[in-house]
């Protein structure tokens, strides 16, 4: 028998659930992550890199906890890297050191980003966000934040994300990878995502 994930429902939308589950006594997002083996940010870290030059601008969106950042760092760019949440209970679990800066925002609705005084990023980067939680039809929202030669590269559950390439292309990016695998190495899990990277 498969071991069993904290349950998605309405409450996955809201920060309330978020901040709870960072802040939980005994299963919190990161212990969670660790024991399921979770390897989304690892991939798309590895898959971003080959489109990544050293003191890239980076913006991961939906940063949590910091997991895709510490994989992000690990590339040895010296990258610029800011993350963006709309949890704070998620945020404050981020190790010193990995975000040059953390904003607030909420990429789920109609209202703007805004990330001031920031340079125009390289690359935006997701892990396990676009998809499940965030529609990808808000991926255009974020794309005035982008240089005119930017990189994508997100993943999100199967069946929630295919809209992604389609989206990408309309804002002008081509589709360099777009590939499923499991998000978490634990095969037990069984949760399909879909990888995918593009530039423009």
């Amino acid at each position: 028998m498969g071991t069993a994930l904290p349950n998605v429902d309405a409450r996955c939308f809201s920060k309330t659930y978020w901040n709870e589950w960072a802040n939980h006594p005994t299963r919190t997002y990161n212990k969670l992550a660790k024991k399921f083996r979770y390897q989304a940010p690892e991939v798309i870290a590895g898959m971003a890199y080959p489109y990544l030059g050293a003191k890239s601008a980076v913006l991961d969106a939906g940063c949590g906890t910091g997991l895709l950042g510490k994989f992000l760092l690990s590339l040895d760019l010296d990258l610029e890297i800011d993350g963006i949440d709309f949890s704070s209970g998620m945020v404050n679990r981020i190790p010193d050191g990995v975000y040059d800066n953390v904003f607030f925002g909420d990429l789920s609705d109609e209202s703007p980003v805004i990330v001031p005084d920031r340079p125009p990023y390289n690359a935006l980067v997701s892990s396990g966000v676009y998809g499940e939680f965030v529609s990808v039809k808000s991926l255009p929202k974020l794309m005035h934040l982008l240089d005119k030669e930017a990189t994508v590269a997100i993943c999100g559950k199967s069946g929630y994300i295919e809209e992604a390439p389609d989206i990408l292309e309309g804002e002008g990016f081509e589709i360099r990878e777009s590939r499923d695998a499991l998000s978490y190495s634990r095969e037990s899990i069984g949760m399909s995502y879909k990888y995918i990277v593009a530039t423009r």
